[in-house]
């Protein structure tokens, strides 16, 4: 495995903490106190290179084939954040779910992941997944792209991913759900 799955997996997780890490772009890994480790948008392969011919502007940091989550949490469905070829490689390591908004469950399904294996989940929804409340908030880039809010045990990440500057995004101070 390399340095950094290593180091993701061997992590000890302290209560009352999360660890973060960062791969690329609006990719993250988080492992909570618990254990359970969540990627979200994780883009671990060339696919937008193989297919728009455009090259990544920083080494993929982690081979998908080595990856261990829990949950994928995916907030659109363009290739930099659902592409195939690293949810492929994904679903063949270990049994986690794949988490994310309708156009996302139809290109899992798509590429054969099993559905039992997929949540979907839509903006205004709030759920629990493992140990990680997670609250599905707007987003102003797709027709159903998504942000996240995650609670862990009282620890609060928001992911906005791609998005436009809109005054839903303004509103997310005072409230989750729009």
């Amino acid at each position: 495995m390399g340095n950094l799955t290593t180091r993701i997996g061997g992590m000890k997780v302290e209560k009352g903490s999360l660890a973060i890490f960062w791969l690329s772009q609006g990719n993250f890994v988080f492992k909570t106190e618990h254990g359970n480790i969540m990627y979200i948008d994780p883009y671990l392969s060339n696919s937008v290179q193989r297919v728009y011919g455009q090259k990544g502007l920083i080494p993929i940091p982690i081979p998908p084939e080595e990856v261990r989550a829990d949950l994928v949490v995916i907030t659109h469905d363009h290739l930099d954040h659902l592409g195939p070829d690293t949810i492929l490689s994904l679903s063949k390591v270990r049994n986690g779910r794949f988490l994310g908004p309708l156009s996302c469950v139809y290109h899992l399904l798509e590429i054969k992941i099993d559905k039992d294996r997929i949540i979907q989940m839509n903006r205004r929804e709030t759920k629990v997944v493992e140990d990680m409340k997670i609250s599905v908030v707007h987003s102003e880039h797709t027709e159903d792209s998504v942000g996240y809010v995650f609670d862990f045990d009282g620890i609060e990440v928001y992911i906005s991913e791609d998005t436009k500057n809109h005054e839903k995004l303004i509103q997310r101070a005072e409230s989750y759900v729009f």
